[in-house]
């Protein structure tokens, strides 16, 4: 019982920046959302997840484009504006600087790995 109140502070914090990522795009938006200073969020964060806020919220990101890009044959222009992106050339930017690819190299190696169904 003696954890109980630290573990539920932690789980209910996690709680919320889970429910609130997918509409915040900065630290500093997240931190002011949860109504904590940037320093205190940086630090509940580290301890909660074990990795810095900006680098998870780069990785969630890229796990979000990724997807989209490979889960989608809408045009890229498209998807570009439905993940959050002011025009395709950003995107393709941000691609290749986080997964080392373009999203056009990203679909053609996703059509020429079999499907398993």
């Amino acid at each position: 019982m003696f954890f109980y109140p630290v573990l539920t502070d932690e789980y209910q914090f996690i709680g919320q920046v889970l429910s609130l990522c997918q509409e915040i795009n900065t630290v500093d938006e997240l931190a002011n959302r949860m109504n904590l200073s940037l320093s205190t969020f940086n630090r509940k964060f580290q301890s909660s997840f074990n990795i810095s806020p900006y680098k998870w919220m780069i990785k969630k990101k890229t796990e979000k484009v990724y997807n989209a890009i490979i889960e989608s044959e809408s045009p890229l222009k498209q998807v570009a504006d439905e993940v959050g992106f002011s025009s395709l050339s950003q995107m393709i930017d941000y691609c290749k600087k986080h997964i080392g690819m373009t999203p056009g190299e990203i679909r053609k190696q996703r059509k020429s790995i079999p499907d398993m169904n």
